[in-house]
């Protein structure tokens, strides 16, 4: 199974638009379709993805430094009490990465030009961890990381992974 870690802003963008009384799992009568259909303004693919965790044919992940953040966001959109109740039910489907001072050092002590790059962090968690995709909306902006082509992670958008994600559907069993 793949093991992706998912940017907040995925996250965040699934949560606040994630239909109140909707804060449970869609049932497998539901289907797919009427699942994304109950979601506008075209972030069918992030919905997809967090579908995909929700159904367990990929293993979601995300930092633990990000729940406070989420919530926050969340907070200020939705009031307290659904902002908890929206966490804790995707806490239901996606895991929490740690983030420890170690981490925190290695990511610090290999920035470019003393430059501190936040999703570096969040790569080499990844790799740690054995994670095979991180996922983001903001590719473009780790083009400043000099050794990006040598990480074993994959880092693409959720359009890009849910794409890569179906031709591995497509493609027959090795036998």
């Amino acid at each position: 199974m793949l093991k992706i870690l998912l940017d907040d802003a995925i996250v965040l963008r699934f949560l606040k638009d994630w239909p109140t009384g909707s804060s449970r799992q869609p049932n497998q009568e539901q289907g797919r379709g009427s699942f994304l259909t109950a979601f506008p303004n075209g972030l069918e693919a992030c919905f997809s993805l967090m579908n995909l965790c929700f159904q367990k044919e990929v293993e979601g992940w995300i930092m633990s430094s990000s729940v406070p953040s989420l919530y926050a966001e969340l907070e200020s959109v939705v009031g307290p009490a659904e902002a908890s109740q929206k966490i804790k039910d995707a806490l239901n489907y996606l895991a929490c990465l740690p983030l420890t001072e170690e981490h925190i050092r290695q990511a610090i002590n290999g920035a470019n030009d003393g430059k501190f790059i936040p999703d570096k962090l969040k790569i080499l968690i990844c790799k740690e961890f054995g994670l095979d995709y991180f996922i983001t909306e903001h590719v473009d902006d780790l083009n400043e990381i000099e050794d990006i082509d040598s990480l074993p992670v994959q880092i693409v958008s959720a359009a890009k992974f849910l794409s890569n994600f179906r031709e591995l559907q497509r493609k027959p069993p090795d036998r």
